[in-house]
């Protein structure tokens, strides 16, 4: 997965120079209240969601600052949830052997999929909530094994609602000027290692059982 990573870190240096060249471009699109643009912001937002190493929570925080906290997380956790069912529905049908030799090459799916099978549910949910492994590896390992799609997309949806509010709440608050945001990622940050220590704890007790 070397390679992946130089490609997300390639990526995520780009877009962060995109928009800094263009941030008062940006800004002025930002601050203009027109709705009108809202089906292609939405077909764009899912197209860079379905993209993999670039970093969705950057285009979520814009989506709160253009459009709101509510508005914005709808937009953001719908746009990610289609384009992970996109992805799932390619691999499960179309592209099931190159999907194959992509997850040998990931060291921990091991681990992951020795207890996904009777946790689909909690486990992608997880997954979608942790940085325990890229996103698009989750849902190119539920499409390749044909994991329950209705546990698959509720999971997913589920579990995205929290990282997204969280991400548009800060693309608001920077964009009003409030220090809100602050408070709010250290909540998130917080709520993270909670969840993971939880996550930690679940699989040393299924370990023990398993031996």
């Amino acid at each position: 997965m070397k390679t992946y990573k130089w490609i997300a870190l390639f990526l995520n240096l780009s877009l962060f120079i995109i928009l800094f060249l263009n941030s008062e471009s940006l800004m002025g699109w930002i601050s203009v209240h027109d709705d009108s643009s809202l089906f292609i912001v939405f077909f764009v937002s899912t197209l860079l969601a379905s993209i993999p190493g670039i970093p969705f929570g950057i285009v979520s925080a814009v989506m709160g600052a253009k459009y709101g906290i509510f508005l914005g997380t709808f937009i953001s956790v719908l746009a990610s949830t289609i384009s992970s069912v996109i992805i799932y529905t390619l691999f499960r049908y179309l592209l099931l052997q190159q999907g194959n030799k992509l997850l040998n090459k990931y060291r921990s799916i091991a681990q992951f999929d020795r207890i996904i099978k009777n946790h689909t549910f909690g486990m992608i949910f997880v997954a979608r909530i942790l940085p325990v492994m890229p996103a698009f590896v989750v849902n190119i390992y539920s499409g390749v094994f044909g994991l329950l799609f209705k546990s698959f997309f509720w999971a997913t949806m589920i579990g995205k609602i929290p990282v997204m509010t969280v991400y548009t709440l800060i693309g608001d608050n920077m964009l009003s000027g409030s220090r809100d945001w602050i408070i709010i990622s250290a909540i998130y940050i917080l709520f993270i290692i909670i969840i993971y220590f939880a996550y930690r704890y679940f699989l040393n007790r299924r370990a023990v059982k398993l031996e």
